[in-house]
């Protein structure tokens, strides 16, 4: 059975429980008390545990007017002490109160009747589900869940050679998993940006010498690049020229992309401002992840390759 999602991937912590209800969760004591209170005050018969001759007594149609057993009354205050600790433990502020504020009025009386008992759980079962209500959470699909709270998302080598960028790659990730694909698209943009500068550092391009690339558009920078590195053409030929015409090619490749496609357009707001889809984050996420790699293996923040490389 599909969870019932709200707004596509919120759900509360209500609407879990429901949906667990379909079969015993037994792995969660509070869930469990939950349900037990639902049975003993809708008059149906417990599952297991305490309480369970109250409501089987309840579901005959015995006397609601009859004064509660002994027997009764401290099945009643087990299930009011556990739920309390429970609601607790669990954050739900109000039921919690509730079922103290119940507990004690119970046990400042000795003649209560199955009906009285019968409201008051009911009455305790309401906030419950209000409290639960109020805790929302939100769905990640298993598609999306792989990307959530990396530590290094592109790598062991791009995490080592980009401390800069570390933040917002991992929260790239989270946006992805939460489906806020615009936002992925921006971290994205800033962590590649701390790729770019390190690249223009290690070409010496004119920006970086004047120590001016951090203010620099990208495209003046791509541009001092693209210079730099058809400059290599020039160089002797050697096995050292094709990798290094190689390494250099495939990484402004991956930032050019990414810049024309996406980076332009996310940067500046338009009057009808197109949201990032899902594929689109993707792709971009891929660009990245492969100019950073690209970089890692032979670059870093504070080091660089030689200028002509032997």
């Amino acid at each position: 059975m599909q969870l019932p999602l709200r707004n596509g991937r919120l759900i509360s912590l209500y609407d879990i429980a429901s949906w667990l209800a379909m079969e015993p969760f037994k792995a969660d004591t509070f869930y469990k008390i939950g349900r037990l209170l639902e049975q003993v005050a809708s008059g149906h018969a417990a599952t297991g545990g305490v309480g369970d001759e109250f409501s089987v007594r309840v579901m005959r149609n015995e006397s609601l007017d009859d004064p509660l057993s002994e027997i009764d009354k401290t099945s009643i205050q087990l299930v009011l002490i556990a739920i309390a600790k429970e609601c607790a433990q669990v954050g739900l502020c109000r039921a919690t109160q509730i079922a103290k504020d119940i507990l004690h009025q119970f046990n400042m009386r000795r003649d209560w009747a199955n009906r009285e008992i019968v409201t008051l759980l009911r009455e305790l079962d309401k906030h419950i589900r209000w409290d639960m209500e109020k805790e929302m959470f939100m769905y990640v699909p298993p598609s999306s869940a792989r990307y959530y709270n990396l530590d290094k998302p592109f790598g062991e080598k791009v995490y080592d050679a980009f401390p800069s960028a570390r933040f917002d790659l991992t929260q790239a990730g989270n946006c992805l998993a939460a489906g806020v694909h615009t936002a992925a698209g921006l971290h994205l943009m800033r962590g590649a940006e701390i790729g770019l500068w390190e690249l223009g550092r290690d070409r010496q391009v004119p920006l970086a010498q004047a120590k001016k690339i951090e203010f620099a558009e990208w495209g003046t920078i791509i541009g001092e690049l693209e210079t730099a590195i058809k400059a290599i053409q020039q160089w002797p030929n050697s096995t050292a020229k094709e990798d290094a015409h190689k390494f250099y090619n495939r990484a402004i490749v991956e930032i050019r992309s990414f810049n024309d496609g996406i980076r332009r357009h996310l940067a500046h707001v338009r009057p009808q401002q197109i949201p990032l889809e899902e594929d689109e984050a993707l792709a971009n996420w891929g660009h990245v992840a492969r100019f950073l790699q690209t970089l890692a293996a032979k670059i870093s923040e504070g080091k660089y390759t030689d200028l002509v490389w032997k």
